[in-house]
């Protein structure tokens, strides 16, 4: 069975069992590393720049992980709604980030933070 094959299995099977998505999670988690793996392979001599360097920044993040909390990824002590609110909240951040940036470059660009009609 191919990764992509594999992956939309797990999708209808997240989306059918949603009471048992910590099963589902760790085998998205498998196959996420196994396309990462695949990413490394070199195809005729080209290699994506982008791609190797946030493959770098997910190791250093992962490291810097566990250094701070002495846990993996792989954790059994978070609830669904644990890994749900995580999520959310990282969420909310990115776009905090965001809107930081887009004010950043409206002042760059046109001298004022204010909003610019597209």
């Amino acid at each position: 069975m191919t990764t992509i094959k594999k992956l939309q299995t797990l999708i209808e099977h997240f989306e059918v069992c949603l009471p048992h998505n910590v099963f589902v999670l760790h085998k998205l988690q498998e196959i996420q590393e196994e396309l990462i793996e695949q990413i490394d392979v070199d195809t005729k001599g080209l290699q994506d720049k982008v791609v190797e360097t946030v493959i770098e920044s997910y190791k250093k993040r992962s490291a810097l992980g566990i250094e701070k909390y002495g846990k993996t990824m792989e954790r059994e002590d978070l609830s669904t709604l644990d890994w749900l609110q995580h999520f959310q909240e990282e969420m909310m951040d990115a776009t905090l980030y965001v809107e930081s940036l887009k004010r950043k470059y409206r002042l760059l660009t046109t001298g004022t933070m204010k909003e610019i009609e597209l």
